[in-house]
């Protein structure tokens, strides 16, 4: 008979960094936050088509919004542990936190034991994310990769 041995046990408490987001505004450069363009040689203003698109989806003129991630981190009980051999083996958990039995299955590289060790994970994941950088899949699994022990 096999054993399989896994990262983290029952009742476990464990971490992991992920990031939020939230918009934020900055003055427009373009009508230098006035909302409109003043038509050279006339009395007219026009909407500013930077920000102050007919149906924008932003209703704010002489604004821009823009978005940044912030660094988080969860502490999470391992409820479960399940493993995987053949296809796509693996090891992933549920945590009482997100539901045991029928919530998130949190991989094993993306839980870390030590708080610390996922707060510097985390700034790490904000810090790209605000970079610009689209975390598909392989991207997210290379990123957490790098923080296993």
């Amino acid at each position: 008979m096999s054993t399989i041995k896994t990262k983290y046990n029952l009742k476990q408490v464990v971490y992991n960094a992920y990031c939020t987001h939230d918009r934020y505004y900055i003055e427009c450069e373009d009508c230098g936050g006035t909302g409109y363009w003043q038509i050279a040689g006339k009395d007219k203003e026009v909407g500013c088509h930077t920000c102050n698109k007919e149906g924008s989806w932003v209703n704010n003129p002489g604004k821009i919004a823009k978005f940044k991630h912030f660094p988080k981190v969860r502490q999470l009980t391992i409820g479960q542990v399940r493993a995987t051999i053949g296809y796509d083996a693996g090891v992933v958990y549920m945590c009482k936190e997100s539901g045991t039995g029928s919530g998130t299955l949190w991989p094993e590289n993306q839980l870390m034991e030590e708080e610390q060790k996922a707060i510097a994970c985390a700034n790490e994941l904000a810090d790209l994310l605000n970079s610009g950088v689209v975390m598909g899949y392989d991207v997210m699994k290379d990123f957490y990769k790098k923080w296993e022990d």
